[in-house]
């Protein structure tokens, strides 16, 4: 969506410039003819962006959905298609850390290609910087798993670059779970069940994969008013519950059910599919948006247009209109996408099924600052925060390995906390 404000007036219209078609299907033969759809549709896509004056940058991560954008780029321009001069690949080289490591991938997807990747030491900006930006935009300027990339575009921006396609959304769109149990069943393609049920038990054992089908055929059988009921409930139950909110006040916590009661929801008469909920939840995730936008700000700050082959209006519309089983299919994600890919990737990229974790981005800083929280924030936002449980969250993200969401909370904390002291209010 997107808002307006009306020229000489405080009006501010909101509206809806592209929706998925939800009916729109895709009725191939065979599963190669999806696949080969696909290749072409991705090829189009980053031809379509590389568009550039400029060298165009490419962010690889080592990970499966970035290296597949900087080796269809690199074939463009083999082929003289690339709408830039020419590109180059850059990664963070995070050796030593075992959970965000992954530069042995990245040297592979380059060694295959034969053009080599630029590496790069991930940045660890002081917090000063992160609290001035803050201060400036008068907003979370940028998260540490973003502000690591600093390194990378300052090398892309020194190299000439202006443009830098990434590979956020791949996970989105390129995956759907196991929901193809419940597309089936609403399809009554009860041959086509049994056929996945097959190869679930073959790859993941026979009462796992019962169970999978079970509760896939008890949800799909309640009618949408039970649906409705139980997803209120569930909010309800996790507005009180969830870690995500219990650490908030209690006037605040009323201020965000308001909020999410606005929150408007595609009626369930009005999908073709089960599974298209879950995508139309993506498209209206206020946080991926949000996301997107500091991470385009952050980039725009370097001189760079950061610019997303996975969220094009033609791949969205292309994850709404193949079937489930083709995104996830014998206990493999990204299906359509892998074979897609063969041949274009190594295969020690192709198989890969593990993910970096950067949540050494966070503790570099927030382990020191435990007892800034403790003693300060928490005492003076008291108005914001349930004390107990903001210290609970604490002890939660300072014991466990891989904190999650405590780290995000925590870190948002900081520079709203420095967003609003107003001892550093600027007018």
């Amino acid at each position: 969506e997107i808002s307006l404000g009306l020229v000489g007036s405080e009006m501010c219209i909101r509206d809806r410039y592209w929706s998925p078609d939800l009916f729109a299907t895709l009725d191939y033969k065979n599963d190669d003819e999806y696949i080969e759809h696909y290749r072409e549709l991705f090829t189009d896509t980053v031809r379509r962006l590389s568009r550039s004056h400029a060298p165009l940058a490419i962010e690889v991560s080592g990970g499966l959905d970035s290296s597949a954008i900087f080796a269809v780029a690199e074939h463009l321009e083999s082929d003289a298609q690339l709408l830039a001069p020419n590109c180059s690949g850059y990664t963070l080289n995070f050796s030593g850390d075992r959970h965000a490591d992954e530069i042995a991938y990245c040297r592979a997807v380059g060694t295959h290609l034969g053009k080599p990747i630029a590496e790069v030491a991930p940045a660890f900006p002081p917090v000063s910087q992160y609290q001035d930006s803050a201060n400036f935009f008068r907003d979370i300027s940028q998260y540490p798993n973003g502000a690591m990339a600093e390194n990378e575009l300052r090398m892309a921006q020194v190299d000439g670059s202006r443009v830098l396609l990434d590979g956020i959304g791949g996970d989105e769109w390129l995956n759907s779970g196991r929901v193809y149990y419940q597309d089936g069943l609403n399809q009554m393609h009860f041959g086509q069940v049994m056929a996945l049920l097959g190869d679930d038990i073959k790859h993941s054992g026979a009462l796992i994969s019962l169970w999978w089908l079970i509760r896939s055929a008890g949800l799909l059988s309640l009618p949408n008013f039970a649906i409705n009921i139980a997803r209120t409930i569930r909010e309800r139950f996790n507005g009180d519950n969830d870690d995500g909110q219990r650490w908030l006040s209690s006037a605040l916590k009323e201020k965000l059910l308001i909020q999410q009661a606005k929150q408007t929801r595609q009626p369930p008469n009005q999908v073709r599919l089960p599974s298209q909920h879950n995508g139309l939840a993506t498209l209206q995730d206020a946080y991926i948006a949000r996301s997107h936008y500091i991470n385009d700000r952050y980039a725009a700050g370097f001189g760079i247009e950061a610019r997303r082959p996975f969220y094009t209006v033609g791949m969205v519309q292309f994850s709404f209109m193949l079937p489930t089983r083709l995104q996830f299919s014998r206990g493999i994600d990204k299906y359509t996408h892998r074979r897609a890919m063969q041949g274009l990737l190594p295969r020690i990229v192709l198989e890969r099924q593990s993910k970096a974790e950067f949540s050494t981005t966070f503790d570099h800083h927030l382990r020191q600052l435990r007892q800034h929280f403790a003693d300060e924030i928490f005492d003076r936002r008291d108005d914001w925060i349930n004390k107990d449980q903001a210290v609970r969250l604490l002890e939660t993200y300072l014991s466990e390995q891989h904190p999650g969401l405590p780290m995000w909370l925590l870190w948002s904390l900081l520079l709203c906390d420095n967003i609003f002291d107003h001892r550093h209010v600027q007018r």
